[in-house]
């Protein structure tokens, strides 16, 4: 098993105060739809930040979507 590092991902344009909030091409940036927290847990799994699917989800609806959800 590899060993847990905490990282911190930066970039220079973000550092330097010139990021103009449209992301590169064939990136976007959304609102949560209900759902979302299905391809997040889903995502999450395959980390091994859980050990698996309902247990991502779980921590999804207690943690990040308390008052998120419409």
């Amino acid at each position: 098993m590899i060993p847990f590092f905490p990282v911190v991902m930066t970039h220079e344009s973000l550092a330097c105060g010139t990021f103009n909030g449209t992301p590169p091409e064939l990136y976007r940036f959304s609102h949560y739809v209900r759902g979302d927290e299905i391809e997040w847990s889903r995502l999450q799994s395959t980390t091994d930040s859980f050990a698996g699917e309902t247990e991502a989800l779980e921590y999804f609806q207690k943690n990040l979507a308390r008052s998120r959800m419409p």
